[in-house]
């Protein structure tokens, strides 16, 4: 492979879109592409930027994320956490946001491989007593609290001519994801309810922690596998509404944007 074409220098390692880089101007491309989603407009530079009031103090966003451990979360963790530590130090020890990350675990096993994980991200050559890390929380949540809602004992119909199956249920039953998931009759209906049940409890957690961001850390590809598996599925009318960016999610209170 020929030398990187941004720098001219470095030899090239990868090739994205026809343009070849080396390892250091790629990272500096991936992170230009997310910054300029963070600021792409004025309500999301508000939440992220280091804003000062007129008494000297300075406000600070409140902003969440979806943390799934994958290569594409950790990108974005490690731009923001870029993004954080220019903020400390040219604004003197101040930070435009505080971050909190959302993992969802399915049992014991799921949340010591997290928890490990998470140990080995924060104690690695590259984090490791960094400060900027005090502005960063993690949330290791128990997907099974998604049956801690009362709203999931309602359902509407919206069609008066249709057929029912009912059986009883006693207030202390015990209900789990897995087994919700086991009556699944096969692989993609079980991966929809899977990733239904975490985007429910991480923008949850947005909603009651007043969150005023909430941040998917997918990269293009798993964009573009979500968006060509909704078309396929028979729901591209919902696409839109699933990726909008603009408008405030009504869903869940109206309190936060989502962000990918």
């Amino acid at each position: 492979m020929d030398n990187c074409q941004r720098c001219k220098k470095q030899r090239a390692v990868i090739k994205s879109r026809k343009e070849t880089f080396c390892e250091e101007c790629f990272a500096k491309f991936v992170s230009l592409k997310q910054r300029k989603r963070m600021m792409g407009d004025d309500f999301y530079r508000d939440v992220f930027k280091v804003s000062y009031n007129k008494d000297g103090t300075h406000g600070v966003g409140k902003v969440a994320m979806g943390f799934d451990f994958q290569s594409s979360s950790l990108v974005a963790l490690d731009v923001i956490i870029q993004v954080l530590r220019e903020q400390n130090r040219q604004h003197r020890g101040k930070v435009g946001f505080e971050l909190d990350l959302v993992s969802i675990y399915k049992d014991e096993e799921n949340l010591n491989q997290f928890k490990n994980s998470w140990q080995e991200i924060i104690s690695s050559e590259r984090y490791s007593g960094d400060d900027i890390l005090n502005h960063i929380k993690i949330h290791l949540i128990d997907v099974n609290t998604f049956y801690n809602d009362k709203i999931l004992r309602q359902i509407l119909v919206h069609n008066i001519d249709f057929n029912a199956m009912a059986m009883k249920w006693e207030e202390d039953d015990k209900f789990t994801v897995a087994g919700l998931l086991k009556l699944c009759p096969n692989r993609n209906t079980r991966n929809d309810f899977w990733n239904t049940i975490v985007q429910h409890t991480v923008k949850k957690f947005a909603m009651q922690s007043h969150c005023s961001v909430l941040i998917w850390g997918h990269s293009m590809t798993r964009l573009a596998d979500q968006i060509l598996g909704m078309v396929i599925k028979g729901r591209g009318a919902h696409v839109a509404s699933s990726l909008d960016t603009d408008n405030f999610d009504v869903s869940y209170g109206g309190s936060f944007k989502n962000l990918y």
